[in-house]
């Protein structure tokens, strides 16, 4: 065999053991942590929420039959769509897993805390590469996307029910003022002799009473009404509704309890209570 070739051989066997070699003796990238869940309770089986914050008020929620419940330091029934929002962190997937001092990451001078049933989680600071925030759970720090934190600090009428009248509740009649209405065959009719307002006008005052919905509440015993409103339910149980101001803002509150629910101003002419302003 030729010199030339037993040469190109030996060389190309010396590269095949080369890369053999650094192939095998090449080191392993090192693995990837994998995000953590912060919690392996399901929100399914929470039945008592309790958020404690310094200087404030611990705010307590329970579940019951009905739906989810303020108990403390009011008592109304929650808005559920605040409920889902604390329910969320049992399944929110950390940006990362810590090893530091609690101390160190504002985990243990007066914390807030967000309990579900038993299970404490305790709220620090922020992260000063992304201002996202340090929680610990049973121990274990983690790194999470800093949204629920500025609900935290709200005061307990911000998680309250929405609804003036609970979405469950059906309407049969509403007494404005000037304007009596019922519900007939689905529909919106004015009651009495002549009509006073366009049968369109009526069906959407209607309308827009069983599906009020407020901006916010407010706690207030403010005692000056302008005018009383009542509501009929489809069993019979009648709820009265206090107008007690139609500006800068609409505020109704619903007879017998200190809950203000405001509305923008406009909503005087939507739910029919313009010619009390007239």
């Amino acid at each position: 065999m030729p010199y030339r070739i037993v040469l190109n051989l030996v060389l190309l066997a010396l590269v095949v053991g080369l890369f053999i070699f650094l192939i095998r003796t090449e080191p392993s990238a090192p693995a990837t942590e994998l995000p953590a869940l912060v919690s392996t309770l399901s929100p399914d089986t929470i039945s008592e929420i309790h958020l404690s914050r310094p200087g404030k008020p611990d705010i307590l929620l329970r579940k019951s039959e009905a739906g989810w419940l303020i108990t403390a330091p009011i008592q109304i029934a929650a808005n559920p769509f605040r409920i889902s929002s604390l329910l969320e962190l049992l399944q929110t997937v950390s940006i990362s897993t810590v090893s530091a001092e609690p101390a160190k990451l504002g985990l243990v001078d007066n914390p807030v805390t967000l309990s579900f049933d038993s299970q404490i989680f305790r709220f620090g600071g922020t992260s000063p590469l992304d201002n996202s925030r340090y929680i610990e759970n049973r121990q274990n720090i983690y790194l999470i996307e800093d949204r629920l934190y500025p609900q935290l600090l709200q005061d307990a009428e911000f998680f309250a029910e929405v609804h003036i009248v609970p979405a469950t509740v059906n309407l049969k009649s509403i007494q404005l003022p000037d304007l009596q209405l019922e519900i007939t065959n689905t529909r919106w009719t004015e009651v009495g002799g002549t009509p006073r307002a366009p049968a369109t006008l009526v069906e959407d005052i209607g309308k827009q009473w069983t599906q009020l919905v407020t901006d916010r509440v407010s706690i207030s015993d403010e005692t000056d009404i302008e005018s009383t409103i009542t509501l009929v339910a489809d069993n019979g149980e009648p709820v009265q509704i206090s107008v007690l101001a139609q500006t800068p803002e609409l505020l109704l509150r619903r007879k017998g309890t200190s809950f203000v629910y405001h509305f923008p101003a406009q909503m005087t002419e939507v739910l029919g209570l313009m010619q009390m302003a007239n």
